[in-house]
């Protein structure tokens, strides 16, 4: 039987991260093997950099407890004062080892900004009960399927 709410605390994930370095890695060495010469390699070097250092700086997840439901489907934060700030799921995708969520909050509420996105793999639940992930899984492939039907 599935709960009708649970709670997870996502942490940055060290595969994701690692992901990001090799695929960095990976450009560098794209970029170094082009005709790019002088300004022109000096900007696509600097353009990769900061795409770089802003998808790192995004992985480091806020540890900000969500709260999901099942009946009815719904998305909460919990803030600073530990009030149950609704999120809106916007879109998601789903695969069994990666969950992707875009949620929005009402007028803005979110400490986070209007929309907010999270990516989820596996470790990223490190802390939370083992069924979770499964858990998740289901939240998120039915909110997929309550987005679909809008």
């Amino acid at each position: 039987m599935i709960p009708r709410r649970f709670e997870i605390r996502p942490i940055a994930s060290r595969r994701l991260r690692a992901a990001l370095l090799l695929v960095y890695v990976l450009g560098l060495i794209s970029l170094w093997q082009t005709r790019f010469n002088g300004v022109e390699l000096i900007v696509a070097v600097a353009a990769l950099t900061t795409i770089f250092a802003d998808a790192w700086r995004r992985c480091k997840v806020a540890v900000v407890p969500l709260v999901f439901s099942f009946k009815p489907l719904a998305s909460y934060e919990i803030d600073l004062q530990l009030q149950e700030i609704e999120l809106v799921c916007t879109r998601a995708s789903v695969y069994p080892w990666l969950v992707v969520l875009q949620f929005s909050a009402p007028h803005g509420m979110s400490a986070h900004g209007p929309k907010r996105t999270v990516v989820l793999l596996r470790d990223s639940l490190v802390n939370s009960k083992p069924d979770h992930w499964r858990q998740l899984l289901i939240w998120s492939r039915l909110a997929r399927r309550q987005l679909a039907n809008r």
